[in-house]
């Protein structure tokens, strides 16, 4: 459980009063990211395996407490990650009144360029240098 908590902490600076919202609505949007990142790691060590995979590794019940997932005990993946970057394009646009979309194709390829994949890196590297498309969603 700490390392998805310590995610959401750490990519948040902690919990802060997101602009133009109430303390209340802040922690439940940090409560809310904070659940999806426990329920990913709860489900990372399994994900892309069989209900008859998870059960004959896991029990009948299947997996009920944090297990290692790529090297250590509550790591989440790419959805979290995702999650995140999508949360932080909104907050984003609520304080500076930018386009949605293009705050969250910056995001994303922000996101994308914490991805080890040297071919996603090629990848942003493109788009980053090409110019973006003109947004119609006003």
């Amino acid at each position: 459980m700490a390392v998805a908590l310590y995610i959401v902490w750490r990519n948040f600076n902690g919990l802060r009063k997101i602009p133009g919202t109430s303390m209340q609505f802040s922690k439940h949007f940090h409560s809310c990211l904070v659940a999806a990142a426990l329920g990913d790691a709860l489900g990372a060590p399994v994900e892309f395996m069989s209900i008859g995979e998870i059960q004959a590794r896991y029990g009948e019940k299947g997996l009920r407490e944090l297990v290692p997932a790529y090297g250590f005990k509550g790591a989440v993946t790419d959805d979290t990650q995702m999650a995140i970057a999508t949360a932080k394009a909104l907050i984003k646009t609520s304080e500076t009144h930018r386009d949605i979309i293009d705050t969250l194709r910056e995001a994303y390829l922000d996101w994308l360029k914490t991805q080890n994949d040297p071919a996603n890196r090629r990848a942003c590297e493109r788009r980053s240098k090409s110019e973006a498309p003109e947004s119609k969603h006003h």
